[in-house]
């Protein structure tokens, strides 16, 4: 996906969100779904899994937490182990080259999605 088709689903989440009210979570479903595609393909190999609202078996991916367990909007996990899962609930990925943040579960500014995702992509890779 570049950052003309990321804009598209951005759109169709935001039409999503007009018709079905703040209170749903179908907007997420286009856009989560989008991303967790995206990265999937990216990523090219069996090692990882993804997890979000409208991909895969549609469902956030529940992690422990220290108290309670957490829904996370976006979770990558090498296949059969948890480790990768806290990773990412802990790390912020920031790039101020393209002044894009996102930090699975926050507010996110989209300014430049392809370097973004490629970044995600390499740091996952470089594990």
């Amino acid at each position: 996906m570049n950052n003309s088709q990321f804009l598209a689903i951005l759109k169709k989440s935001f039409i999503t969100y007009l018709h079905t009210g703040a209170r749903s979570n179908k907007k997420l479903g286009v856009l989560h779904g989008a991303i967790s595609e995206d990265l999937q393909a990216r990523l090219n190999n069996n090692i990882y899994s993804v997890y979000s609202l409208g991909y895969g078996i549609g469902k956030e991916h529940k992690i422990n937490g220290r108290y309670v367990d957490k829904a996370v909007d976006i979770t990558v996990a090498e296949n059969n182990k948890q480790d990768y899962e806290n990773y990412y609930l802990n790390n912020d990925f920031d790039m101020t080259i393209s002044s894009l943040k996102f930090d699975f579960g926050s507010t996110i500014i989209y300014n430049d999605y392809d370097k973004f995702i490629d970044k995600v992509t390499h740091t996952i890779l470089g594990l």
